[in-house]
């Protein structure tokens, strides 16, 4: 399932098992997503070097970073548009990003991989951003800082979470 979705395809994996043939078929298979195996009876030292070989293998074809960034930004946006713009423009900046089209879809998002950035519109559909940064504040883990893209002019009489570390006024030149 994390090779089926976008967002986690490209993570290497490591698999304990106490089976201990696969075919050659299957280990090709799995070499080439990044996916290695360590049977249950393997030693710590033989545990890390598969972890070594694993993580340079994905670095080696670019999987784990990109343009020397190891974590995407997140575009929350629900203007198509706006968003792609976004999207094009970080790229060519050499970032990695990950788009989600609501506040519902970027919790999802956060709640399952990590960004440097996140971008974050207010007005959207499903859940707004003050929904969103509400759930995400109640998050146990580390925050993301986090950029508002609004056209709202009173942002900021609103609490906000300390991660909310500025705002991009709407409309914005690229």
């Amino acid at each position: 399932l994390l090779k089926m979705d976008d967002v986690t395809a490209k993570i290497p994996v490591l698999i304990t098992t106490g089976m201990l043939h696969f075919s050659a078929d299957l280990q090709d298979y799995l070499l080439t997503r990044f996916i290695n195996v360590a049977h249950t009876s393997i030693s710590t030292t033989a545990l890390v070097a598969l972890i070594n070989q694993t993580l340079s293998l994905a670095n080696q074809a670019d999987s784990l970073y990109f343009g020397g960034r190891t974590l995407p930004i997140l575009v929350v946006e629900d203007s198509e548009d706006i968003r792609e713009n976004l999207t094009t423009v970080l790229r060519l900046e050499g970032y990695r990003v990950i788009t989600a089209n609501n506040g519902q879809e970027a919790l999802d998002r956060v709640s399952r991989a990590d960004f440097c950035l996140i971008l974050l519109d207010i007005d959207m559909p499903v859940m707004n951003g003050y929904e969103f940064l509400s759930a995400y504040n109640l998050q146990l883990r580390p925050h993301t800082p986090v950029i508002i893209t609004s056209s709202h002019q009173d942002l900021w009489s609103y609490t906000v979470p300390l991660f909310v570390v500025g705002e991009l006024p709407k409309p914005f030149t690229l």
